[in-house]
């Protein structure tokens, strides 16, 4: 498991009881758009999720350049080479 993906699962979750707490206590959106609201609602929710998976992903990738960035062309084709043998199709 990946920090990024950590990260992001804990977002999510955090997203999720802090956007039903709203919902909970501040939604009006039912008196307003009536059964269509809650398709907006779940619309708003999805993408403030997917930017926490953007999140999790952009820190996956610093973390990845970070770690491999002072490697050299032979050592990094040495690394290729030993996770494509790993990898069985």
């Amino acid at each position: 498991m990946s920090v990024g993906s950590t990260v992001a699962t804990v977002l999510t979750l955090l997203i999720s009881l802090g956007f039903s707490y709203f919902i909970n206590n501040f939604g009006q959106y039912n008196k307003f758009y009536g059964s269509i609201g809650s398709i907006a609602v779940f619309m708003v929710w999805m993408y403030i999720n997917s930017i926490a998976l953007i999140i999790g992903f952009e820190l996956n990738t610093s973390i990845y350049f970070h770690k491999y960035k002072n490697l050299e062309e032979s050592e990094m084709e040495e690394l290729s080479e030993s996770t494509t043998k790993k990898v069985q199709y």
